[in-house]
């Protein structure tokens, strides 16, 4: 006969335990997959089956995530590796919940930041990736074009942020009916809005931005969220009355 508790206690709650540190950073304002913030996601949902919109993604998950590759991919519903912000002081795009070397981060003065990729030429076509911010690095300096309700983000002479025109799986190891669409700088005049245009919550503000981006060999402090705090111990109650309720059946 299986031994429930001794099985609970081996295995479940290791696992629980995992959740709650694994996703500590992960806290975000929730109310649905599009509902959280702050966010960076494509204006139309093109062809997302789930109609989740696309984000801004870091690529792999787990030991295998990387920031040596950016794409657009159906937004998680934690907001996860799928979170980014942008920064109005720098203008800047940088990674919520991760730093330039791609670890989990709960620290704001880290957190990287959205560049042409360093080993690509400055033009058309350039991929992307995250790394340490630089204000004055042209490859990361995103200038707002208000679009109707929504942004374009244009970077160096003519370039926008873009995605590619077909979406696909992400990964083998992916759900089902997420996908992915190839993120690059563009010529902006070759692309049509549901290329290029992108949605920014909050909406970029001089009154709210509070935040400050970290240059190289600087220290930099930076105001934490109460509404975030707030959720990390809304997630955390949840999470340990899971592992209550588990137990209480036996």
């Amino acid at each position: 006969m299986v031994n429930f508790r001794f099985f609970s206690q081996k295995f479940v709650l290791p696992s629980l335990l995992y959740l709650i540190t694994e996703y500590q950073v992960f806290v975000v304002n929730a109310n649905n997959a599009h509902g959280w913030e702050p966010s960076v996601s494509l204006a139309a949902d093109v062809d997302e089956p789930q109609q989740w919109g696309f984000c801004l993604d870091l690529w792999g998950a787990g030991s295998i995530l990387t920031c040596e590759e950016l794409q657009a991919r159906s937004c998680k519903e934690f907001g996860g590796d799928t979170q980014f912000e942008y920064h109005l002081p720098t203008k800047a795009i940088r990674s919520y919940n991760y730093d330039f070397n791609c670890e989990a981060n709960s620290d704001p003065s880290t957190r990287g930041c959205v560049m042409v990729a360093p080993s690509k030429p400055f033009e058309s076509g350039s991929s992307l990736d995250v790394g340490l911010c630089d204000p004055t690095d042209e490859r990361q300096i995103f200038e707002l074009v208000e679009s109707e309700d929504d942004y374009e983000l244009h970077i160096g002479e003519d370039l926008c942020l873009a995605v590619s025109d077909t979406s696909l799986r992400p990964a083998e190891f992916a759900p089902p009916l997420a996908r992915k669409r190839f993120l690059t700088v563009t010529t902006c005049s070759t692309l049509p809005g549901e290329q290029k245009t992108w949605t920014i919550s909050p909406r970029p503000s001089n009154e709210t931005s509070t935040t400050v981006v970290p240059t190289a060999g600087s220290e930099v402090t930076e105001t934490a969220s109460s509404t975030a705090d707030a959720l990390v111990l809304h997630h955390y109650t949840f999470i340990l009355s899971l592992v209550f309720s588990f137990f209480h059946l036996f």
